[in-house]
C-alpha cells in the first residue's frame, strides 16, 4: 500500500512532523473562520416587540455582520417581522444607525417600528 500524498506536499519531501503541524494549523484557521461568533443583545420596541414576543434577547451571530444582516437573520426566525424589515429603525448602543453599520461583540441592537404621525 502506497503512502497518501498531502496537498501541501505533493512530492513527499516535507518532514512528517512539519506536514502534520501545518495541516492542523490550516484546519484550525478554517474552523475559526467558520465558527467565529459574537453575542449581541436585541431590544424590541412597540409593535416589533409584539411581533417578536420579547423585549430583550441575546443572539449569537457570525462575526463581521452588519445591522441589516442581523435583522435578516432574526427575520428568518420570526416570519412576521419580514413585512416590516425594510422600514425598521435601528440603534446600536443607543445611537441611531443604518443597516450598514458593523456590529461588534456585546453590542445592543434596538429595533423600532416605522414612526408616523404629526
Amino acid at each position: 500500500m502506497g503512502e497518501v500524498q498531502h496537498l501541501n506536499d505533493p512530492f513527499g519531501l516535507m518532514p512528517q512532523s512539519r506536514l502534520l503541524r501545518e495541516t492542523f494549523e490550516l484546519q484550525q484557521l478554517k474552523n475559526e473562520r467558520r465558527t467565529a461568533t459574537m453575542r449581541i443583545t436585541v431590544k424590541a420596541f412597540a409593535s416589533v416587540k409584539d411581533i417578536l414576543g420579547f423585549n430583550e434577547r441575546e443572539f449569537d451571530l457570525h462575526s463581521d455582520i452588519t445591522v441589516g444582516d442581523a435583522v435578516s437573520h432574526i427575520s428568518e426566525k420570526f416570519d412576521d417581522l419580514k413585512a416590516f424589515e425594510e422600514n425598521l429603525l435601528f440603534a446600536v448602543n443607543e445611537e441611531y444607525c443604518s443597516g450598514e453599520r458593523k456590529l461588534r461583540e456585546n453590542d445592543v441592537l434596538a429595533l423600532f417600528p416605522p414612526v408616523s404621525g404629526g
